[in-house]
């Protein structure tokens, strides 16, 4: 089997540092990439306010006026 070390952009790199070509792409999750600079840094931005409040918060309204708009 194949075992990925790293990935950035369309590109995983195996442990024996192969770089090969995503097509997956997280089943089409990570249409901006891996470790695109915008997604890493609202993670981190999230993951320093909290991860699992248990409770309602802002954001959750604000994707569900989101998905609510797009549909």
């Amino acid at each position: 089997p194949v075992f990925i070390d790293h990935a950035t952009g369309a590109t995983k790199t195996t442990v024996e540092g192969r770089s090969i070509l995503d097509y997956w792409v997280g089943h089409g999750s990570l249409i901006l990439g891996h470790s695109h600079p915008a997604i890493v840094a609202a993670v981190q931005t999230q993951m320093a306010r909290g991860t699992h409040y248990a409770a309602n918060h802002e954001l959750e309204l604000a994707w569900a006026h989101e998905v609510q708009r797009l549909v």
